[in-house]
């Protein structure tokens, strides 16, 4: 058989980050919620379990959180929690001479 030309979208992967930024902005299909301090994000379980291999264990194994809509982050500052979500679904990250220190 002849190989046939295979077309490749550059930017689907950007773009479809883009779109599931924009749900969990509106709060649509997320399933689970993360709280830190009085911060609470709602986020999509499959997109923090492809980006985090720390997520991906809390939802993979059989620890309680895998099946919990709600979960604490007792560790972690409220503000630094944004940031790495914020991160996981938009690749960025804005480091500043504040933040610096809590997001390490």
């Amino acid at each position: 058989g002849r190989e046939r030309p295979v077309y490749k979208y550059a930017q689907h992967s950007h773009k479809a980050f883009e779109a599931l930024n924009e749900m969990r902005r509106m709060g649509l299909l997320c399933d689970v919620c993360l709280v830190a301090g009085n911060l609470e994000l709602q986020c999509h379980k499959s997109v923090l379990s492809a980006c985090s291999q720390y997520f991906y264990a809390m939802f993979t194994n059989e620890m309680s959180e895998s099946k919990a809509n709600k979960i604490t982050l007792q560790e972690i500052d409220p503000s630094a929690l944004s940031l790495l979500i914020e991160f996981v679904y938009t690749s960025e990250i804005h480091v500043t001479e504040d933040n610096v220190q809590t997001l390490l």
